[in-house]
């Protein structure tokens, strides 16, 4: 989204687990699909972790400084 031609969505961190079950939608979706997303989306700093034993999250960052985190455990 953008808000008078300026995208407002400056940073996306995607942290999954390489082992648990719960990522298995993410690490498939990032195969398939985060390529297209950075491609479309030049500006978007995206950045990928690993981090064993927890569930997945989305955060984004704004240019305002607000950031908003999302579980995404078995999507």
């Amino acid at each position: 989204m953008s808000l008078k031609g300026v995208r407002q969505l400056k940073e996306l961190l995607i942290r999954y687990s390489d082992r648990d079950g719960s990522s298995r939608g993410v690490l498939s979706w990032m195969n398939k699909e985060l390529l297209k997303l950075a491609a479309a989306n030049p500006t978007l700093q995206i950045t990928t972790e690993i981090k064993r034993n927890h569930h997945p999250i989305v955060r984004g960052s704004y240019i305002n400084g607000n950031s908003k985190t999302i579980c995404i455990k078995n999507l």
